[in-house]
């Protein structure tokens, strides 16, 4: 893939920053109650509470204008650990900022993602969480298909029919211009 794109590392800027992961809570500072340790520490309480491992068939999609690896069909275990993960680590994060909040446009969402930025500080949670595994940046729509196409053949190549969500991870980020480090990562019990 990266032979028949020269520009694919600009392609792949964004996610590259990220690493290669699926967000469950979207990433915030921490609130000034909190440290890093106690975050730890509710990761592994997290954990340990019994939960089916979520399996899905991953597939490579357009989501709008970039691309990802998805579940070929809807999971409630993975809706319900999303929104399980949501709610637990909300007492860590710290207050949005209205810089935050005008990060993510809010004139664009709809009045139950307005909401949802505001009380738990990101719009897409709970009904509007989609899991993806961000494989580009934004593309132009007419480079889009060719990429597309490109990438599902090579995924096809790893012949990967089931993943399984078997643990989550914490990671940190020490300014918005950093790459993420995984500080730790907890299995799930199931």
């Amino acid at each position: 893939i990266i032979d028949r794109f020269s520009d694919w590392r600009d392609l792949t800027a964004d996610p590259r920053k990220y690493g290669f992961h699926a967000t469950l809570k979207a990433p915030f500072p921490l609130h000034n109650a909190s440290n890093e340790n106690e975050l730890r520490d509710a990761c592994r309480t997290f954990v340990e509470t019994p939960r089916p491992a979520p399996q899905i068939t991953p597939v490579v999609s357009a989501l709008g204008d970039f691309i990802a690896v998805v579940p070929d069909s809807p999971s409630a275990a993975l809706a319900q650990l999303a929104t399980d993960c949501v709610i637990a680590f909300e007492p860590f994060r710290a207050p949005m900022t209205p810089g935050d909040r005008a990060r993510r446009n809010p004139d664009r969402l709809t009045g139950r993602q307005r909401q949802q930025l505001d009380a738990w500080g990101y719009p897409y949670v709970f009904d509007d969480f989609r899991f993806h595994l961000t494989l580009t940046g934004r593309l132009p729509a007419e480079r889009r298909p060719d990429i597309l196409d490109a990438l599902r053949r090579g995924f096809a190549q790893l012949a990967t029919k089931s993943l399984a969500i078997d643990r989550i991870a914490l990671c940190r980020q020490t300014d918005k211009a950093s790459r993420f480090t995984v500080l730790e990562t907890f299995a799930l019990r199931s």
